[in-house]
């Protein structure tokens, strides 16, 4: 854990965590900038909560990475072009990934997770 800067992106003191392996998400990380530069590997969210807000960033080599957001069994992830289905992950695939592709969750306690910011491809598991 440390701090980084990210431009404009995101609080230039926000507190980052490189993920290096499967992790499921809990209170302790709601609010940091989540960075994955390990190929093939699941985060898993919690059961919504409202308010929760995770940033997951793709720090890997353009190409090298294939990041995989998966929901809790009951909720979905929903945004733009997106289906609403319970329990459908949301993945940055690798053949488009690019270093700084990122995506942010915010939890609406009920439903699931909405898509509030993305950049980069993140494809609807099928």
């Amino acid at each position: 854990m440390g701090k980084t800067n990210f431009g404009t992106v995101f609080e230039d003191d926000a507190t980052t965590e490189e993920l290096t392996g499967t992790k499921t998400l809990d209170e302790e990380d709601v609010g940091k900038i989540l960075t994955v530069k390990t190929d093939a590997f699941v985060i898993t969210l919690p059961a919504t909560v409202v308010g929760y807000v995770y940033h997951i960033v793709n720090t890997g080599e353009d190409g090298a990475n294939i990041i995989t957001v998966s929901p809790n069994a009951s909720d979905k992830i929903m945004g733009p072009d997106r289906t609403d289905v319970d329990d459908k992950d949301i993945i940055n695939t690798k053949a488009t990934a690019k270093k700084g592709d990122r995506i942010t969750l915010f939890g609406d306690g009920s439903l699931g997770w909405y898509v509030i910011s993305q950049v980069g491809t993140w494809a609807a598991e099928a």
